[in-house]
């Protein structure tokens, strides 16, 4: 009971007891005076009651202030989802990396995460990995982790690396906004895999390809690339699109040097993230108690409801001009207005004119020059990437 509650509930207690002993007496109290007594009696308990009550709190409360995003190497998912389920509640979106999954194995995992009252919703992994016993069919696997219901983008990439099982590009609904995110694992440095930097770009580029241009809003492209900052060209192909990684953002910003995420001694791991995400961004950690060989690198953002709009400036597309059309050769100065109104008239009648030649009536989409005046303001993410039709 808070003590806020305590004083009040003292006092409804002696008043009671108080007088008590005049409603089973009848000292000289009147009918009247016992009606008023009995109706402040009532209010005294209407009121305790109304205090003890705990309100703003639910069953289900709403999200925190903030979301984790983050990328991990477990070295094999089978049978850990209780460890899973127990030392990764804490984030909202893991993307897996060597998780060594067949089709039955993600089954099992998803059964042990429900039976182990995770939070999470049901794995969803990439292609899955062969049923083999060789090093070469061990050392794959791909997925994703959410507490959101997750689905998978469509591409059309070469199926070598569609089926590679070491790349995925999904999506899922956060926040009412659609959060996209790719997941590579690349190739390791072993006698197995003897053109692994050509193979690991190949899959980079296909992933980046489909998150980082096909797609818009908040999106990311993590995993463990088994490789060296900066040393494929798959780099440079996220920064130009203008995605950083977590790491380099906690430089900039907080002056927290990069570290090693492989056994203490490379830094292989990456969560590169866009534009809208980097503005979110309030923290980044390294998170080495978890897994043995691989440290988890995560970041907090704030929600994704707190997106800042983007201001767009409308432009109307190509127009299918005709090789000649005419237009009055004093045609600015029969015009009336501010310089800016004679502006929009001008390119008015260029399009109109213009139309007039044409066989056909060119779309709306292509008209419109000149008559935009202030920026509108759109909410990334509010557009549901299309449905992926394939299935393993």
């Amino acid at each position: 009971m808070s003590w806020l509650v305590l004083p009040f509930w003292i006092a409804g207690f002696f008043l009671n007891t108080f007088l008590e002993p005049f409603r089973y007496f009848g000292l000289a109290v009147c009918r009247s005076q016992r009606q008023s007594r009995l109706h402040l009696l009532s209010v005294v308990r209407v009121f305790v009651l109304f205090l003890l009550l705990q309100i703003g709190e639910a069953t289900n409360p709403g999200p925190d202030n903030v979301f984790v995003l983050g990328t991990a190497n477990p070295s094999g998912l089978r049978n850990k989802a209780p460890y899973v389920a127990s030392h990764m509640a804490h984030g909202d979106v893991w993307a897996f990396s060597e998780t060594h999954l067949c089709s039955k194995e993600v089954g099992s995992l998803n059964a042990g995460l429900k039976f182990a009252g995770s939070p999470f919703q049901p794995f969803l992994g990439g292609f899955p990995v062969p049923s083999s016993r060789t090093n070469a069919g061990t050392w794959k696997g791909v997925g994703v982790l959410s507490k959101t219901p997750v689905r998978r983008l469509p591409h059309d990439w070469p199926i070598e690396v569609a089926q590679s099982s070491r790349a995925l590009a999904f999506t899922t609904l956060l926040d009412d906004v659609w959060l996209t995110g790719g997941v590579v694992y690349g190739e390791p440095e072993s006698h197995l895999y003897a053109n692994r930097l050509q193979h690991t770009e190949a899959l980079l580029e296909s992933v980046i390809g489909s998150v980082c241009y096909l797609s818009s809003g908040p999106r990311f492209v993590a995993g463990d690339w088994n490789v060296l900052n900066h040393e494929l060209p798959a780099f440079r192909m996220l920064e130009q699109a203008g995605f950083r990684d977590l790491q380099d953002l906690a430089c900039d910003r907080w002056a927290i040097p990069p570290q090693a995420t492989c056994k203490h001694r490379t830094r292989k791991d990456y969560c590169y993230i866009s534009a809208e995400l980097q503005a979110l961004l309030v923290d980044v950690q390294i998170v080495w108690d978890v897994w043995p060989d691989h440290a988890m690198l995560q970041g907090s953002f704030r929600r994704l409801k707190q997106c800042i709009p983007r201001d767009v400036w409308r432009m109307p597309s190509a127009f299918p001009w005709p090789n000649e059309w005419c237009v009055p050769a004093d045609l600015w100065g029969s015009l009336e207005g501010t310089p800016t109104d004679k502006y929009s008239q001008l390119w008015q009648q260029f399009e109109q004119s213009a139309e007039q030649k044409l066989p056909f009536v060119p779309g709306r989409h292509t008209k419109g020059r000149a008559q935009t005046k202030r920026l509108s303001k759109v909410h990334v993410g509010k557009m549901p990437p299309c449905e992926a039709c394939q299935e393993w």
